[in-house]
């Protein structure tokens, strides 16, 4: 986990958090200014000025909540391999929450977002921009006054995404001038058009499209949301989970075929290098990068338990007071070192829990059944 100022960065099971706190100094100077503002017009009401004042009494209770807004308020940004989350508050403000699909983000950069002024000093503000394949633009995070907080963000959750950093320019767009371009000549409205173009350095330039990350089966990115490629490793590679050493055992791999964007799944068998025993491992690509499951193959009455004694497998399943739905299901080839098999899989999963239950059946209808524990790729460690 990363905390500094006003910022707090945590890689859970599978997912990025991020919170950024509003709180500044121009929240206590704002306070401290409508404290002195109100008092002075309640002062002012007591002593018989009339409702006259009521418009700045208005005002001042405004900035009084305004400042209550950037000393209380968070951002809380929350990233998987299927969402990209934005949540503003506890208090209610004009900035809205957000939920974009993590596949869909094409690219993160801050952009200039005015100045602020307190007394000689002039602090320049930036914010945090995400465009889309669509090309839509969201505001993730306004009012940064730390360029290095706002690259930090940035470059966390590009890392994450496995996205190329890129530049991306500030386009120029002339204000709606309504019935005014009626007024203004066309010729007029060009040469405006091209002076706001040339003072943001984007005349004669062309924005090419960020291509999409291409994923291939070597593909393995070096930032930190992996330390070591395991989905790729060979068998006897020496690595660490939780600093504990294991060497890998045995690799099966599944190609699953006519499942659209479904893509090649590992199962991967350590034995511990100290003692302890063996452990399973379950990884497979999800949008642009590799995810983890610990997993525990499930015995033949806990399998009972689950409802897997039928040739087809359940709807849902029970396990204590949690019901879990299928979440995907996909057929292919199992490949091991005794050949190939044809089989079929079910994933389920429930909204309420991190854990799930892995059933694959091969043609002769026998079940084997895991269940699945998130696993945070940044504990997985290369050895030597």
């Amino acid at each position: 986990m990363l905390k500094r100022e006003n910022l707090e960065i945590d890689r859970r099971s599978n997912q990025l958090y991020i919170r950024y706190r509003w709180r500044g100094t121009a929240a206590y100077f704002l306070l401290l200014f409508a404290a002195v503002w109100n008092g002075i017009l309640l002062l002012s009401l007591l002593g018989g000025a009339g409702l006259a004042i009521s418009v700045h009494l208005l005002i001042g209770l405004g900035v009084v909540y305004y400042g209550l807004c950037l000393l209380l308020n968070r951002t809380e940004i929350t990233v998987d391999s299927h969402q990209l989350v934005v949540q503003h508050g506890p208090l209610p403000t004009f900035r809205t929450n957000e939920n974009i699909s993590s596949r869909e983000v094409e690219q993160l950069y801050l952009q200039s977002a005015g100045t602020m002024k307190s007394g000689n000093k002039v602090t320049q503000l930036y914010a945090l921009q995400l465009r889309t394949r669509a090309q839509e633009a969201f505001k993730l995070i306004g009012g940064i006054s730390d360029r290095a907080v706002g690259e930090e963000i940035e470059r966390t959750i590009e890392d994450y995404l496995q996205i190329r950093d890129a530049p991306v320019e500030e386009r120029f767009e002339l204000p709606d001038l309504g019935l005014l371009k009626k007024i203004i000549p066309a010729d007029v409205r060009q040469q405006m058009e091209q002076v706001g173009k040339e003072a943001y350095g984007t005349a004669d330039s062309t924005q090419l499209p960020t291509p999409a990350p291409v994923f291939t089966e070597e593909h393995h990115s070096d930032h930190l949301a992996y330390g070591f490629a395991l989905c790729h490793a060979p068998v006897g590679a020496l690595f660490r989970v939780k600093d504990v050493p294991y060497r890998l055992a045995d690799v099966e791999r599944f190609e699953w075929t006519g499942a659209g964007e479904q893509r090649p799944s590992r199962v991967l068998t350590a034995t511990p290098q100290e003692k302890g025993a063996s452990r399973q491992f379950y990884t497979h690509p999800d949008g642009n990068q590799w995810i983890y499951f610990a997993e525990r193959p499930l015995d033949a009455d806990e399998r009972k338990m689950l409802g897997f004694q039928a040739f087809e497998p359940p709807a849902s399943l029970r396990n204590g007071e949690e019901r879990y739905y299928q979440l995907s299901h996909a057929r292919g080839l199992r490949q091991s070192a005794s050949g190939e098999t044809p089989v079929e899989e079910w994933v389920y999963f429930s909204s309420r829990a991190t854990t799930r239950f892995r059933a694959v059946r091969d043609t002769r209808g026998s079940w084997e059944v895991t269940v699945q524990e998130p696993l945070d790729s940044s504990y997985i460690e290369a050895v030597g």
